[in-house]
């Protein structure tokens, strides 16, 4: 989808390598096993202090991508629903905490990312403020987007569906209970 929508043919004009989370791919560039990757913050800032080009923003592009990505088996949802649930309230509770106290969010990214630099902090920050869904509802189009490009690649991929592989029982749920409106007002 983003080759595509900046003229590039993913099967023909390039090559695309698993390469692993961020610091892997990073670390990839930078030894010249790649001569692209994506990144986010911090990296994407450290990568122009050193001087690669930043060829597109995906946020600033607009397309919608699965951000928050939280996985579990139906099995465990089915023997522990009151787990799944509590789990969800923290962690759209550290999300609300993340949006309302910047902050308190840069000190806990100082103290877990190790970042240090006053420039690159401010920019994950307000790459997390612009990309985080307050209410960690999944992007459904930003899945079927994600499943487009594996059914490229795996044929079986071709007659999934997003709700095959989304559970929206328990934010619907909160939704219901008010949990948002009380943790946001």
């Amino acid at each position: 989808m983003l080759l595509e929508k900046v003229g590039i043919n993913p099967t023909k004009d390039v090559t695309i390598v698993q390469m692993g989370a961020q610091p892997s791919r990073f670390a990839a560039l930078v030894a010249g096993a790649l001569d692209a990757t994506i990144i986010a913050p911090p990296f994407d800032i450290t990568a122009r202090k050193q001087g690669y080009n930043v060829l597109v923003n995906l946020a600033e592009l607009g397309i919608p991508y699965p951000q928050q990505v939280i996985e579990t088996t139906d099995r465990f949802i089915r023997e522990n629903p009151q787990a799944v649930k509590n789990f969800l309230k923290g962690f759209i509770a550290g999300i609300h905490y993340g949006l309302t106290n910047k902050e308190g969010a840069k000190k806990i990214m100082v103290k877990y990312l190790k970042i240090a630099d006053p420039e690159i902090l401010e920019a994950t920050y307000a790459s997390y403020a612009q990309i985080t869904e307050r209410r960690a509802f999944p992007n459904i189009e930003g899945f079927r987007y994600g499943l487009e490009e594996v059914a490229k690649r795996l044929p079986a991929a071709k007659d999934k569906k997003p709700e095959d592989f989304i559970n929206m029982r328990f934010l619907n749920e909160l939704e219901k209970e008010g949990f948002f409106k009380e943790l946001y007002k």
